[in-house]
């Protein structure tokens, strides 16, 4: 890990397994970027409201106990139209079909240089305003690799 992070990169990170959010936050903290946690979609939903949605990018776990990590997506992305999702998962059912989708996604479980690698070309995506989609790409440790130079 370096620590070449985007300082100004605020992300909020949604998982309901407490060792995972805590691993991913050090990791993404490491990096420079500020890290905002959530438990469960209502834990979200309250974060997003206390910080007026003002993220660069949501990293959301499929499975939560209060639902799917696609509805909190909706919602976000109904109030925030450049707003940067990664999404994940260890269901390959889900993977498949996320990818299919052209979401960005997170195949769990993740190495710290995996997540690192997810992230940083949805933040590119996001500086240089593109789309957040991913054209489709499993994002390490899955299938296929991002594109180079991102």
């Amino acid at each position: 890990m370096s620590g070449k992070g985007t300082a100004s990169a605020r992300i909020l990170l949604v998982d309901d397994e407490w060792a995972v959010r805590e691993l991913a936050r050090l990791i993404l903290e490491h990096e420079g970027w500020a890290v905002v946690e959530a438990g469960s979609l209502e834990q979200a939903v309250e974060c997003l409201r206390a910080e007026n949605g003002d993220f660069d990018l949501f990293i959301l776990d499929l499975h939560l106990p209060d639902g799917l990590g696609t509805q909190l997506a909706e919602q976000i992305r109904r109030s925030c139209h450049d707003a940067r999702v990664l999404f994940a998962t260890g269901d390959p059912g889900w993977l498949r079909r996320l990818e299919g989708e052209g979401q960005a996604v997170l195949p769990k479980p993740f190495t710290p240089l995996q997540i690192i690698q997810a992230v940083r070309p949805v933040l590119a995506e996001r500086r240089r305003g593109g789309d957040f989609h991913t054209s489709g790409k499993v994002l390490p440790g899955g299938r296929d690799a991002p594109p180079t130079g991102e």
